[in-house]
């Protein structure tokens, strides 16, 4: 679904629904996760916004933002989001992790020891992101 599907969920469906996209960003070579979700205020009723989380694969720094829906448009509005699965808990995790919980048929990074390992995986990744998630 599109980023105004999730919106309208939200908005119509169940204020507590969360739904999540992800990228590979050529540009910057960061995996990135966006995830929509509402918040419900008593005063100001239902906001919805976009927690950005991203980093390189097998390097510990990343990214973290927090966006307002409408400030996040321009960023999201060709992604495709899936009902986020709470379970998996990826959130603050580093980028492999994150893709090795959405993609278990991946190589555990645990086992990756070579740069040719981590090559492979990160092509992969790409390829899945491309393709499965997308169906």
């Amino acid at each position: 679904m599109n980023y105004k599907d999730a919106v309208h969920q939200i908005e119509t469906i169940s204020q507590d629904a969360q739904f999540l996209a992800i990228t590979f960003d050529d540009s910057d070579n960061h995996f990135y996760t966006y995830l929509i979700s509402g918040n419900v205020d008593e005063k100001e009723g239902l906001s919805i916004g976009c927690h950005i989380e991203g980093g390189i694969l097998f390097d510990t720094s990343g990214v973290e933002d927090y966006q307002d829906i409408d400030e996040a448009v321009p960023t999201i509005s060709k992604l495709h989001f899936k009902p986020f699965d709470e379970s998996l808990n990826i959130m603050g995790m580093v980028a492999e992790y994150v893709l090795f919980q959405l993609f278990p048929m991946l190589q555990d990074p645990k086992s990756i020891l070579s740069k040719s390992d981590e090559r492979k995986f990160l092509n992969l990744a790409k390829h899945h992101i491309e393709h499965t998630w997308k169906e």
